[in-house]
């Protein structure tokens, strides 16, 4: 438009006026154009680029598995040899560690990230749910466990080893992140932990772990061999509460033990008469999960989960006689129920049932319940010195003693009121003869 202008102006006036006029014109409508264009470009601009990175750790994430190979191959032509059934990342570390710290490139330490991200993965083993997130603290991918409360951020110990040239060995620091996970994994659900008073809330799971870990060496342990595999329960205990933690030995990579399973309990429970579910004695979603008919209770078939399921093992579920279980309710939500607020639901009956059961069989041990209160106790849990209530119920002719954190319950028991909510049911099962399929051999 500018060039259109001085050539008009190099004309004749008789024949640049008429389109000097008609060029001014268009001007004064093309100049606003443009600026609203460049702005308009400019918006854009800027938010591609705000958003570029986001974009492009969404379609990596799909992908990170499948570019493992591509990251093989790129190792092996600069003589970086990995290999991914053994996990050996000395070779890796040793590479990033030569590089200049000026010639980080993010685009292959992402895709070197994601080739840790599977052999993290498959030295936790299991199917383990994950999901890649954009960690909101530090703007970068992270592989999220939520089951386990863990975030495992990969790319930033990549620009570590690269840039700031760590000597953690990464096959320590990974192996070390499995076992946190294998650990938090087995400590599910944790809302029994926190019922029962092993910990505050969820903010203390690390420092539970780390003193969980501590008192390991110092505690009773013993080793039993179950069909092909080995496994060592240890018991840490502070009478009359303990943890069985149990775990399994494992070839290489990793630790030589992994956690399977973890189970609090309460020792001084009384023991309770019952029946395995004749067609389902075990829940189809874990083996130590019996599925029990209690004696005064024998309509509603519940999930116990087993304290001491290593020690009794898998033939568990041929038995056909009385059971006898040490029998611990663990509240994890209670509310006090007035006669009065009671004479208002006389429809509702008192009852305990399984909570989750997708397919008729109670699928975990939590349940609901309400029942009438007979004796209040207290006692403290000494891992913690949180305060609880032992409360003794009447739910319709079946006694049930249920521990009640007093900062988690909605009012003070008293004898003659009602206690409502919902329970994690635990058991030892007294054995009439030790499983033939357990052999203890520590």
């Amino acid at each position: 438009m500018v060039v259109v202008l001085i050539i008009l102006l190099h004309l004749p006036f008789a024949v640049a006026d008429p389109l000097l006029v008609v060029a001014t014109v268009l001007a004064v409508l093309y100049v606003p154009a443009i600026f609203n264009y460049r702005r308009r470009f400019q918006v854009e601009n800027r938010d591609l680029r705000l958003r570029w990175p986001q974009e492009y750790f969404k379609r990596w994430f799909s992908q990170f598995p499948q570019r493992t190979g591509a990251v093989i191959e790129m190792m092996k032509d600069l003589n970086v040899k990995l290999d991914p059934a053994t996990i050996d990342l000395r070779p890796l570390q040793d590479f990033l560690q030569r590089q200049p710290a000026n010639t980080f490139l993010g685009a292959v330490a992402l895709d070197i990230s994601g080739y840790l991200a599977v052999a993290f993965l498959q030295t936790v083993g299991g199917r383990v749910r994950f999901t890649w997130r954009i960690d909101s603290r530090t703007g970068e991918p992270g592989l999220f466990l939520d089951d386990a409360y863990l975030t495992v951020h990969f790319l930033t110990k990549i620009r570590e080893i690269w840039v700031s040239k760590g000597k953690e060995p990464l096959d320590y620091w990974l192996w070390n992140g499995a076992r946190l996970a294998q650990d938090r994994l087995a400590m599910q659900p944790i809302t029994i932990y926190i019922a029962l008073g092993f910990l505050k809330d969820l903010d203390q799971i690390s420092q539970f772990h780390d003193e969980l870990r501590k008192a390991m060496p110092v505690s009773l342990s013993k080793q039993v061999r179950m069909g092909e595999h080995v496994y060592r329960t240890t018991w840490i205990r502070k009478a009359p509460f303990e943890i069985a933690w149990n775990e399994i030995e494992k070839p290489p990579p990793g630790w030589p033990l992994a956690t399977v399973v973890t189970v609090p309990f309460y020792s001084d429970a009384r023991a309770l008469e019952g029946r395995l579910e004749v067609n389902s004695p075990r829940s189809p979603a874990r083996e130590d999960l019996a599925i029990v008919r209690f004696k005064s209770n024998d309509l509603v078939p519940l999930g116990v989960l087993l304290h001491n399921y290593l020690e009794v093992g898998p033939s568990y579920v041929k038995r056909t006689d009385p059971l006898q279980l040490r029998l611990v309710a663990v509240a994890q939500e209670t509310q006090v129920i007035t006669q009065r607020v009671r004479d208002l639901q006389s429809q509702v009956k008192e009852a305990i049932g399984p909570k989750n059961t997708p397919q008729g069989i109670p699928m975990d041990s939590s349940a609901f319940f309400m029942g009438r209160v007979l004796s209040i106790g207290e006692l403290v849990n000494p891992f913690t010195a949180i305060p609880l209530w032992r409360v003794e119920l009447d739910i319709s002719g079946f006694s049930l003693d249920i521990l009640v954190r007093k900062d988690k319950c909605t009012g003070t028991p008293q004898v003659g009121f009602y206690l409502s909510g919902i329970v994690w049911l635990i058991g030892d099962l007294l054995p009439s003869e030790v499983s033939t399929a357990a052999e203890y051999i520590g």
